[in-house]
């Protein structure tokens, strides 16, 4: 045989073997959203903070021929923002990083209407929850093990944003500032959390969705 006839059957051995192999896909091992006690209203009247604390986090399996960089987080929001009985104009992406695709300038819809895909982070760093392609931020991260403490993760343990097979996120819907003495402040939202299957034909496709309520109902001392 010569060396010509030994190279093709060298390629086409492979392109079959490819051909073969099972697609990646997404398997979710746990789901929690939110974590159980993460709920928690915060309030300071020193600095006229008015939140709603939750965490949600995500374990997906790493075993042929699920991949964990198929798996990615998703959250939409809708719902209605209230200052002494006023509705307060909420614009979800205002801007995004170089290269972002979603849109900009989308108002928050009520309750009533289609939730749209919720952000994170200011500036540069404004991304959107779970895409893996956005820019990490504390509140949003993949790792390459387990988080079970509260608060910032950063370091540790490892992050691995392209393929990390945990996912962990911290939101605080609600008000930062801007509020006075005896200022009447409601938030009554809803998110739609899920995992979707960024790897799946016509993606990304669902695996697992939930619902998480918030609802704030706050005067200012």
């Amino acid at each position: 045989m010569n060396k010509a006839l030994a190279l093709f059957f060298v390629l086409a051995l492979g392109t079959l073997l490819t051909a073969n192999l099972p697609a990646k896909s997404c398997k979710v091992k746990s789901f929690e959203a939110p974590v159980a006690g993460s709920v928690q209203f915060v309030s300071d009247s020193t600095t006229a903070k008015a939140v709603m604390h939750f965490e949600c986090r995500a374990e997906f399996d790493p075993t042929s021929p699920f991949d964990c960089e198929c798996c990615e987080f998703r959250q939409k929001i809708k719902g209605e923002f209230k200052k002494n009985n006023v509705i307060q104009k909420v614009v979800l992406t205002e801007d995004g990083p170089a290269g972002s695709t979603y849109t900009t300038g989308v108002d928050l819809p009520p309750l009533t209407g289609t939730a749209q895909e919720d952000s994170r982070g200011t500036g540069a760093a404004r991304g959107r929850y779970g895409h893996r392609k956005d820019p990490r931020r504390w509140q949003d991260q993949y790792t390459r093990a387990k988080v079970n403490t509260p608060g910032p993760i950063y370091s540790s343990p490892p992050d691995d944003r392209p393929a990390g097979c945990f996912y962990r996120m911290i939101d605080e819907p609600g008000r930062n500032g801007g509020l006075v003495s005896k200022d009447h402040f409601e938030a009554h939202l809803l998110f739609e959390d899920s995992i979707v299957d960024v790897c799946a034909e016509g993606a990304p496709k669902t695996v697992t969705s939930t619902t998480i309520p918030v609802d704030i109902d706050y005067t200012m001392p």
